[in-house]
Formats: structure tokens, sequence, C-alpha cells
């Protein structure tokens, strides 16, 4: 019952102007900075580990930045349920899409990573409409039903296809003579009984999943990495860089390497737009 009242009032919020729901961001950034710190331990703590080259003060800056961050993709979020096509698009703009309908005029699917990073979740709701494969989108489903059901149903809203981890290649080998695009973050911490590969990243050792990948070496699919970059509140562009046309010539690691960098570049550029609130080195 707490479920269905909750999602009526986001869907209800949902239909508002961005212009507001962004006054409502105002109000949860100041809560989550002054009222309720939100995990502000895990954030700091993060922030010092990965750029040991900055004071106190430019921490506390980038922290700041985040919670002002935080807020916008938690409204912009809610508005995935209602945002219209032609709205979407003047806010995440392409810059490249040639290079994917390249790809699919000459019929070859794609496996692209991006990070959790600016609002990768409106980003990959826009490339369901400008791009002409099939996307698929890979998530980890949640312990709640209801909200996963509820999170498939906005994600899906312009044809993508979501697909749990577990099933992603199954999922490939069934349309195999279909061009696809698989969409997954790569950045998330593996379980521990799943770490196979730790490497340097933000100045600290880190378990990293290799599934992107895996996957490009089973099905020799090119791998893309999407660069999103917030050019103001809630406008964004996305460049597409390609990373291998051939990954089963690559060496061990190299794919994975490569798009970790290419993070690290993006989060240098805009600190504050990465998700620092999420406890990524736990292990």
């Amino acid at each position: 019952m707490a479920f269905l009242f909750l999602k009526f009032l986001i869907r209800c919020i949902a239909f508002l102007d961005l212009r507001i729901l962004y006054l409502l961001a105002d109000v949860i950034a100041f809560c989550f900075k002054y009222i309720f710190p939100y995990r502000k331990k895990v954030i700091l703590q993060n922030l010092y580990n990965s750029f040991p080259e900055k004071n106190e003060q430019e921490i506390e800056e980038i922290a700041k930045q985040f919670y002002n961050y935080f807020a916008d993709l938690i409204v912009e979020t809610i508005k995935m349920s209602s945002i219209s096509k032609e709205e979407l698009l003047r806010r995440c703009r392409f810059t490249n899409p040639e290079i994917l309908h390249n790809y699919y005029e000459k019929k070859r699917s794609i496996i692209a990573v991006c990070g959790h990073f600016n609002n990768w979740e409106l980003g990959a709701l826009a490339l369901s409409v400008i791009d002409k494969h099939q996307m698929l989108g890979v998530y980890k489903p949640l312990s709640n039903n209801s909200w996963n059901e509820y999170f498939k149903t906005i994600r899906s809203r312009f044809g993508m296809i979501p697909v749990p981890m577990k099933s992603i290649l199954r999922e490939l080998i069934k349309r195999k003579n279909e061009p696809t695009i698989t969409a997954l973050a790569a950045d998330q911490t593996p379980h521990r009984s799943e770490i196979n590969y730790r490497t340097t990243f933000l100045n600290q050792d880190t378990a990293v999943f290799l599934g992107a990948e895996k996957l490009c070496k089973q099905t020799n699919y090119p791998l893309i990495y999407f660069s999103m970059h917030q050019i103001r509140r809630g406008y964004y562009d996305i460049t597409i860089i390609p990373i291998s046309d051939d990954p089963k010539n690559t060496a061990e690691h190299e794919l994975t390497h490569k798009h970790l960098r290419l993070l690290e570049n993006d989060i240098h550029a805009q600190p504050g737009n990465w998700l620092w609130s999420h406890r990524r080195w736990k292990y």
C-alpha cells in the first residue's frame, strides 16, 4: 500500500516542469548538506582517497557539488516517467551519433559502457530514441520487486529492453542475427566472490567487473564508451568514443583498462558528478 501511494506521488510530481522540479532539488540538496548530511563520511572518505592532491577546502567544495548533482539526479530520474522524446533530446545531445548509425548500416551489434556519472539513466533513455539498434540495458535487479518493476517500466519507455546482468549473454545469443547495442555501467563493485581483477582507479586499489570485456571477447562485438558531460543544469552532451572494433585480438584486461581510464578522465573533468555516496572501495 505504501509503495502504491509513493508511486502515485512520484507520478504526479513527474508531470511538473523541470524548472519547478529543480526548485525541489535545491531543497533536497540543502537538506542533504546541512540538516541530515547524507552519507557524508563515505563521500568525504572517497574524495580524500581519490584526490590526495586536493586540500580540505577543495574536497568540501566537491562534496557540496555532489549534493547538488545528486539532488538533480533524483528529480531528473523522477521526470523520466513523463518526459517527451523532444524534451529528452534537447537535454541529451549526442555529438557524434553517426558512429552508431555506421555500425547499424553494417548490421554490427555493439557493447557500450559508461559509468555512474552525470545522469546515465537519462542518457540511456535518449540512446533508445536516437539509434536504430535494439537497445539492451543491463541492470542488477533490486531486492524490492515492486521498485524493480517500476524502474524497468520507465527505462523501457522508448523501446529499451532491460536485461538482468546474469541473463545478458543468453539474450545476445538469442538475438545474434539482430543488430543490438548492449549498454552497461561498468563501475560497480563486484561481490567479494566475483572479484577476478584489481587495478588502480582514482588512486586506489580497486576491484572491477570484467563483464564488458568478457561480453566483447565472447561475441567480438565492438566496444564503445559513452562520455557524458553536463553543459549546464539539466543539459548534457554525450560523445561516443570507440575503444576496439576487434576485441578478440586485444590483450587480456586491455579493454577494461581503457574504459576505466576514460571514466577516470571524465571524473577529473567534473569531479562532483560521480556517485561518491556509493561504497565503491568496501573490499
